[in-house]
């Protein structure tokens, strides 16, 4: 039997997508742990795995809020996609709060649910631990400290967390249907009355 397609890579994924996969890889190494000594030796891969999922969710649901509302009008300069991937790349960089406070400003803007306040104690626990994005991926970065941690509450929280911040996009998604449907027919009254117009100025004038 040959392995050599068992895995695939489709190189146009979105982050989106990508952020899906970091969750996976974490549910399936969380899924090895039997409550045995040799299990320490996950916990912060773990970690590593649910944040960067986490991150990547929040910032691509941040493209999509701002397009969104480059779609209703709004020409704040902010919102423009250079602007968004400037401040994402070189402003907020892996900074959990600064990815959470940005995507509940658009959710306002857009009348739209903001994180609940409950995920949101989590992620900002989360960035307390890590504000950085470097604490759980580099040696020293984390208190020198011993801690014994009831890592399936700790798994729970995490997991939860994800879901509610990825339900984020689904619901801008939704919103962008509504959207969509919105413009068509707008387009469709605006095609309509430039129609009726010139047909009633080609009567009048007798053509064009």
């Amino acid at each position: 039997m040959s392995h050599r397609g068992l895995i695939q890579r489709w190189g146009s994924r979105s982050d989106s997508r990508l952020s899906y996969e970091f969750f996976e890889s974490a549910k399936r190494l969380a899924a090895t742990h039997v409550g045995e000594p040799g299990d320490d030796v996950i916990l912060l891969p773990i970690m590593l795995l649910y944040r960067f999922a986490i991150e990547l969710s929040l910032k691509e649901s941040i493209h999509y809020a701002a397009l969104l509302r480059r779609r209703n009008k709004d020409s704040d300069p902010s919102l423009e996609t250079h602007a968004v991937s400037e401040r994402l790349e070189r402003k907020h960089r892996h900074s959990i709060g600064a990815l959470v406070h940005e995507l509940n400003t658009h959710m306002t803007a857009l009348d739209l649910q903001v994180i609940p306040k409950d995920t949101g104690r989590i992620l900002q626990m989360l960035a307390e631990a890590d504000a950085t994005g470097e604490a759980f991926r580099y040696t020293g970065k984390l208190a020198e400290t011993y801690d014994n941690i009831d890592f399936p509450s700790l798994n729970a929280a995490l997991d939860e967390t994800y879901g509610i911040t990825a339900a984020s996009h689904d619901v801008l998604e939704a919103y962008g249907s509504a959207q969509d449907e919105y413009l068509e027919v707008e387009r469709e009254i605006d095609a309509e009355m430039r129609a009726e117009y010139e047909s009633n100025y080609k009567s009048e004038m007798g053509g064009w």
